[in-house]
């Protein structure tokens, strides 16, 4: 079958070809970014603290991102380098879904630091704390809604949702400590405004928030960590799913959850 897809013939060698071509552009980096970045990637602390406080001098956007779309705040998770982590926090760059991200990672550490990070006072952290010109903001304000288009994470996807889904215990008991509540999942056939809403909206994207919502529920660190009877919500838990099994289609043929 595939000999007679990629067969060829005198009067149209190309007929059977795909035409590619790149719809997504990069952004571009300076050299002195891309030595930032490459710092990060290194571990160079020195080199990276030297580069956060010349920022403003060289014109750095200490927020940029490389080819594969990660800030030096992401690079420093991903090689799990506390001491490059806190000092980009010191520096306030933008954290959009870091957060999310060292936790898919499991990466402890960097998940406490996020949630003792505390926010500069100036509302949407776009760069950082000190006075930049309008152009700069101009570079960090479509970084911000670059990410927010761009996300690895559809918006119901919470911190204590991945974490119990990882199932990482320590993670988990970092955010129950912090106070963070899972959604009550509503009825299938809710009628309420934000369940008819969301369902009219993207049904999909409902049905797989419910789904996540009970992936979450069923953590067994979750669990252990925020109920009194963990035996009695793991049952509880158990018979309201397999109630749940039973309901696979409405009325009008459609999967529902």
């Amino acid at each position: 079958m595939s000999q007679l897809y990629y067969r060829r013939t005198d009067s149209s060698s190309y007929r059977d070809r795909i035409p590619l071509r790149i719809v997504r552009s990069e952004s571009e980096l300076s050299s002195l970014e891309k030595a930032y970045l490459g710092t990060v990637e290194k571990g160079d602390y020195g080199s990276v603290k030297q580069a956060l406080e010349a920022e403003i001098y060289f014109k750095i956007n200490i927020n940029c991102i490389d080819p594969l779309g990660r800030t030096a705040l992401l690079i420093a998770i991903e090689n799990e380098n506390l001491e490059i982590i806190e000092l980009l926090l010191s520096f306030n760059v933008y954290v959009g879904d870091a957060l999310l991200h060292a936790i898919r990672k499991e990466v402890v550490g960097a998940v406490e630091l996020l949630l003792n990070h505390k926010k500069s006072s100036g509302g949407m952290q776009v760069r950082g704390g000190r006075g930049v010109d309008s152009s700069k903001k101009w570079l960090g304000l479509k970084f911000v809604l670059f990410r927010a288009v761009f996300s690895d994470f559809t918006p119901d996807i919470t911190p204590i949702i991945l974490a119990a889904h990882t199932n990482n215990y320590e993670i988990i008991k970092l955010l129950v400590q912090k106070g963070v509540a899972v959604p009550q999942p509503h009825e299938v056939r809710c009628n309420c405004v934000e369940c008819v809403s969301s369902s009219d909206v993207d049904s999909l994207r409902h049905s797989r928030s419910r789904l996540n919502i009970y992936r979450a529920l069923s953590s067994p660190s979750l669990i252990a960590l925020s109920s009194e009877d963990p035996f009695l919500t793991a049952f509880r838990l158990s018979w309201e799913l397999q109630e749940l099994s039973k309901v696979r289609f409405d009325q009008e043929g459609g999967l529902i959850y």
